[in-house]
C-alpha cells in the first residue's frame, strides 16, 4: 500500500461522522450502536482505497481485518441497540475472539511461540481487554474521553509502523484514529456517549489488537510489547484517577492524557529502542 496521508485522515473520519448520524433517525432500529458500524465503515472505506484488489482473499495475516472490522462493527451495533446484558455481548466477544485469534496468527513452521500457546493468550487478550473496557459504568464525559484515549493509542501503533515496524501497519493504525476522531466528534453533543462507547470497544479490541500482533510477530525478532499499546485507554483513566488524588484541583483531563501519553512513550521506547 502507498503511503496516502489524505485517504488516511479524511476518509475515514468524514465516512465515521457520516454513519454516527443514523442514531438520530427513528427508523434506525438500533440508536447509539450506529457508532460500531460508523467506526467500522470508516476504517473499511479508507481500507478499500488503500489496498489492492489482489489483498481482498486474505493471503496474510492482516488481509482478515477488514471482515473482522466488519463482524465488529455490526456486533457492537446490535448489542446496543438490542440492550443486550453485558455477560451477553462479553460471550460474542470470546466467539469473535476465537475467529480473531485463529486469523492473525500465522502458519510458520517454527513458530515461537507455539501456535496453540499464541492462539489461548489472545484469546484471553481479547476477552480480557474487552471485558476490561465493557465493565465499568462510565460517566458521559469518561466515555467520551475514552473514544479519544482509543485514537491516541492507534496512533502510537502509527508512530511504532513509522519506526520501523511496517508502514503498512502504520496506515491501518492511521485509518483507525481517524475514524474514532470522527465518532468522537459526532458523539460530542450527544447524552448518549456511553452507550456510543460500549457499540466500538469490541471493534477496537480486535483491531489495534490485530494491527498491534501482526506488527509484532513479523519482525524478525518479536516485539510483543506492542501488544502493550492498545491498553492505553485502561491505563489512562486508571492511572489518571490515582494521579487525581494527589492534586488539589479537579484536573481529569490533564491526568489522563499525562498517564496515557507517559504510557504510549514507555511502550515505545522499549519497543523501537531495545
Amino acid at each position: 500500500m502507498e503511503f496516502d496521508f489524505a485517504v488516511c485522515f479524511a476518509v475515514p473520519a468524514i465516512v465515521a461522522w457520516s454513519v454516527s448520524q443514523l442514531r438520530r433517525f427513528k427508523w434506525f432500529r438500533w440508536g447509539a450502536g450506529a457508532t460500531g458500524l460508523a467506526v467500522a465503515l470508516g476504517w473499511l472505506s479508507a481500507y478499500w482505497l488503500l489496498v489492492s484488489n489482489s489483498d481482498w482473499w486474505p493471503s496474510r495475516t492482516w488481509h482478515w481485518l477488514p471482515y473482522l472490522s466488519l463482524l465488529a462493527g455490526v456486533t457492537g451495533a446490535i448489542g446496543v441497540g438490542e440492550k443486550w446484558s453485558k455477560w451477553l455481548r462479553i460471550g460474542f466477544a470470546g466467539v469473535m475472539a476465537l475467529f480473531f485469534a485463529f486469523t492473525m496468527i500465522p502458519n510458520w513452521p517454527g513458530l515461537w511461540p507455539s501456535r496453540e500457546i499464541l492462539i489461548g493468550s489472545l484469546v484471553v487478550y481479547a476477552v480480557g481487554l474487552t471485558g476490561w473496557m465493557m465493565w465499568p459504568e462510565y460517566e458521559v464525559a469518561i466515555a467520551k474521553r475514552q473514544l479519544i484515549w482509543m485514537a491516541v493509542a492507534l496512533l502510537g501503533l502509527t508512530i511504532a509502523g513509522l519506526a520501523g515496524f511496517g508502514m503498512t501497519y502504520a496506515q491501518l493504525a492511521l485509518i483507525g484514529a481517524s475514524a474514532l476522531t470522527g465518532v468522537a466528534v459526532a458523539m460530542q453533543p450527544c447524552g448518549r456517549s456511553v452507550a456510543g462507547l460500549q457499540a466500538v470497544i469490541l471493534w477496537y479490541v480486535l483491531i489495534a489488537g490485530g494491527i498491534a500482533f501482526t506488527a509484532a510477530i513479523y519482525p524478525t525478532r518479536p516485539r510483543f510489547e506492542l501488544m502493550l499499546l492498545p491498553l492505553t485507554p485502561l491505563v489512562a483513566h486508571g492511572l489518571g484517577s490515582l494521579m487525581q488524588r494527589f492534586t488539589t484541583k479537579p484536573r481529569p483531563l490533564t491526568m489522563e492524557s499525562l498517564a496515557a501519553f507517559l504510557w504510549l512513550g514507555t511502550v515505545l521506547s522499549i519497543a523501537i529502542l531495545a
